[in-house]
């Protein structure tokens, strides 16, 4: 367990005194806050010795924010507060939040239908029950479950749902992803207008189902309102606001020695193998690595997706060519720029540092993320 620096010095205002417990920096008084400084170090003690010394992870950082204050940091292991980390589905949140934001400011209901906000997005959508049998859904997709993950989209990741359980329209979609016969679309708006085409596993609103599209979605509204593309409206929306400097779907080139790569559970190559396009010969091959690296006792695997490599695309983050930004998991940011935004979360939406306080959420849009 090591302490580094102070993660945001703008914070250091805030705190009444500053102690050393253990290898953690103490910013408040956690008795101040209702914590225990004692159950504290034991957290931090305890992530360290059951995973980063016995070599499970190469690293981790640690942040504990309450009430718009730093309690206490941990870096752990290579990682400190200036490592770049692919955020991967913590994107969707920002993409939510900035949805709801837009529809604040624009005085837009969440039971919009969706249609009304993406010009590609068909009125009706078709509902697959079984192995093909289609008809008309009922009712139409609204923003609501575009952010709630109840619309019914048939997208999968094996990564998320295991191939054993897939429905019978998800099978089939994923069979149409691995075959490779479709490249990627070039933006945002190619992606959601192939996903309109595609029917849906059951009625919206009626079921709930994780997906990335729902994101989507809501991002494709966000470009649709601002004239933006979604990387520059989180930018300018939550991102600038809140003082973080090193995140986005695009960093600068000055952060590459400081990005890390994304290390993978022997057994999760399974899923991985599932959903990756190609041939079954590398499918099969990728499966016998992860099966062998889990006999052998490999902790993980780093060479899939390797330091500056995009969360999904190839390209390096910090490629300004890049067209399609992914609002549902393409995120890359540090820890330092992560605790200031849960900084302000948890102060009623204000962010404060050397530039002053600045309200970055209402009130309003912080309650409907507590709304069920």
């Amino acid at each position: 367990l090591q302490y580094k620096g102070s993660v945001a010095g703008c914070y250091e205002t805030q705190a009444a005194s500053h102690s050393k417990a253990s290898d953690q920096e103490i910013f408040v008084e956690p008795e101040s806050l209702g914590l225990d400084s004692k159950k504290l170090i034991e957290l931090g003690e305890d992530l360290n010795r059951r995973y980063i010394e016995e070599g499970l992870m190469k690293g981790a950082f640690l942040a504990v924010v309450m009430r718009g204050q730093v309690v206490a940091i941990w870096e752990m292991g290579d990682y400190t507060e200036n490592t770049v980390y692919k955020l991967y589905s913590i994107t969707k949140v920002f993409t939510a939040i900035a949805g709801l934001q837009m529809a604040e400011e624009r005085g837009i209901s969440l039971d919009e239908p969706i249609c009304n906000l993406v010009p590609e997005w068909p009125a009706a959508v078709k509902i697959q029950e079984g192995e093909g049998k289609l008809r008309a859904a009922r009712g139409e997709v609204l923003l609501r479950h575009c952010l709630t993950h109840t619309a019914g989209f048939s997208s999968v990741l094996p990564t998320v749902h295991p191939s054993n359980s897939l429905r019978a329209i998800e099978r089939q979609r994923l069979q149409a992803r691995i075959s490779g016969r479709l490249g990627p679309p070039q933006d945002l708006r190619e992606a959601v207008e192939r996903e309109g085409k595609h029917p849906h596993m059951f009625d919206p609103g009626s079921h709930f189902n994780y997906c990335g599209v729902g994101s989507q979605l809501v991002a494709r509204f966000l470009e649709q309102a601002s004239g933006l593309n979604i990387s520059e409206c989180l930018e300018q929306s939550l991102f600038e606001p809140t003082g973080m400097e090193s995140t986005g779907f695009i960093i600068d080139e000055k952060l590459a020695k400081q990005c890390v790569s994304t290390d993978y559970h022997p057994w999760i190559i399974q899923a991985v193998a599932d959903g990756t396009p190609g041939s079954r010969w590398q499918r099969l091959k990728l499966r016998l690595r992860g099966i062998l690296g889990s006999l052998l006792g490999k902790a993980y695997f780093d060479d899939l997706k390797p330091p500056g490599v995009g969360v999904i695309l190839r390209k390096k983050l910090w490629d300004r060519s890049l067209q399609l930004f992914h609002p549902e998991a393409g995120v890359v940011g540090t820890g330092a720029d992560f605790v200031k935004w849960l900084a302000m979360l948890t102060n009623g939406g204000k962010a404060t540092d050397a530039r002053g306080s600045r309200q970055v959420l209402s009130k309003s849009t912080l309650a409907s993320l507590a709304t069920p």
